[in-house]
């Protein structure tokens, strides 16, 4: 089949660009011929965007106003270009590994397109995510693509567990349009269920690959000599803070910090400039792992390093970390108060874990193949 699939590949976030390449190469690799859509609309083009002021936000008709956007643009660039290295690697990750369309900008640019491709499918991460713009996005659920081609969702995520009143319409009045829709939470599936919707609970796409083509994907990059304990925090957590100090302590190791916005002072090494390979590298090499992402402990679980969970505190967010770690038995991995930080001693079964998700992965593929028949 010539398959064209849509998801949020280009944000300069791990996860995102390494899912999409994730599910772009199971496709290949099972004889179908597969393009990443290059959906780039305004909110996905922010991250390294000297002007950009985010439409959602409150007051943002105000913000954009020339003279106010000026200054507000220049207090922000200090913190939004802080980690400028980062974003050559990223591009070169998505030049070199993702077999893109042309550029799209705007929704109507995918509509005015006369496509030709037997499927689409969506997925995975966030983007039904109501919360967010691209959750809002009609081009999230293929409103563009030919009525004769085969729609489908692939580990689709809604990334918490309501959807936002006002948008519960138009995601079920899309979503019946489909001819098949798997999720990556089963907090999608009872969202679904509500709306009349049925699905089937699939493994992310990073899943489909085997840990041998992650790992060799991983040596690409430049490899950390030393042991060290690698920690991925998306808010700056004082709690973070507190347990990685605590294992380093413990561990006479030293801590990495993988930073995307903010560098951490406690760390003795912040990385600011690692692209998606070297994400995968760092996580591969480490002696611990400590973060609130999903895609970094996926990384680690199917690379054995022993890691520990911290849910986000703010976005209700967390129901994909928690479905993961329920359906392989290592919920004891989050790390909810300081009376746990010595759970650092308990060394995790990743034989089980192994094969736990072994039966999930060998149906979440045989579920996307069918669909594809």
């Amino acid at each position: 089949m010539k398959i064209h699939t849509i998801t949020s590949h280009d944000v300069y976030n791990y996860g995102a660009s390494l899912q999409a390449y994730s599910l772009m190469i199971y496709l290949q690799n099972n004889g179908h011929e597969c393009q990443v859509i290059d959906y780039k609309p305004e909110y996905a083009r922010g991250r390294y965007n000297f002007w950009y002021i985010d439409s959602n936000k409150k007051y943002s008709s105000i913000l954009k106003l020339w003279p106010i956007r000026i200054i507000v643009c220049s207090i922000l660039a200090p913190m939004r270009f802080r980690t400028i290295a980062r974003k050559n690697r990223f591009d070169r990750f998505t030049k070199n590994y993702l077999n893109l369309t042309k550029r799209y900008r705007t929704f109507e640019d995918l509509q005015q397109e006369n496509w030709h491709a037997d499927a689409f499918i969506v997925g995975s991460d966030q983007v039904w995510n109501t919360d967010h713009s691209n959750g809002r996005d009609l081009a999230n659920y293929l409103a563009f693509a030919p009525k004769k081609a085969r729609k489908i969702s692939y580990a689709a995520s809604f990334g918490m567990d309501t959807i936002i009143p006002i948008y519960q319409p138009m995601v079920r009045d899309n979503l019946q349009t489909f001819n098949f829709i798997s999720v990556r939470e089963s907090t999608g599936v009872n969202l679904l269920a509500k709306m009349g919707l049925e699905s089937t609970h699939v493994v992310d796409p990073v899943f489909l690959n085997s840990a041998t083509f992650w790992s060799q994907l991983a040596d690409k990059a430049c490899k950390q000599t030393k042991k060290y304990i690698l920690v991925y925090d998306f808010g700056n957590s004082p709690f973070i803070r507190k347990f990685v100090i605590h294992l380093s302590q413990c561990t006479k190791l030293p801590i990495y910090s993988l930073n995307d916005f903010v560098t951490h002072s406690y760390a003795d090494k912040n990385i600011n400039d690692a692209g998606p390979l070297e994400f995968l590298s760092l996580i591969k090499n480490a002696s611990y792992f400590v973060s609130n992402s999903f895609h970094g402990t996926a990384f680690s679980i199917i690379f054995h390093v022993p890691f520990f969970v911290f849910l986000r505190r703010f976005g209700n967010v967390n129901s994909r970390m928690q479905d993961l770690l329920q359906l392989l038995n290592l919920e004891n991995r989050i790390i909810e108060n300081e009376n746990q930080f010595d759970k650092w001693k308990y060394k995790i079964d990743f034989e089980n874990s192994d094969i736990q998700i072994a039966e999930r992965i060998r149906i979440s593929k045989n579920v996307l193949l069918k669909c594809l028949e």
